[in-house]
């Protein structure tokens, strides 16, 4: 399956369908972390139940901290 991740054409495992699985899959935080599915955001507690489809479009934006 292949999905946008901010603006970049990702192609997913074949084991990446939700998600928490992406997130996993690329290393994304719970914490700090928004993501939003075809301009929708999507409550980190709702994302292993959140399926991706195809050419679904992300928008992953983690906050930065320091000072």
């Amino acid at each position: 399956m292949t999905v946008i991740i901010n603006g970049n054409r990702t192609e997913l495992p074949q084991d990446v369908v939700t998600l928490r699985q992406l997130a996993q899959w690329e290393s994304i935080p719970d914490h700090g972390t928004a993501i939003a599915l075809n301009g929708k955001l999507v409550k980190s507690d709702t994302w292993a139940v959140t399926n991706l489809n195809d050419m679904d479009n992300l928008l992953v934006i983690s906050a930065a901290y320091g000072g």
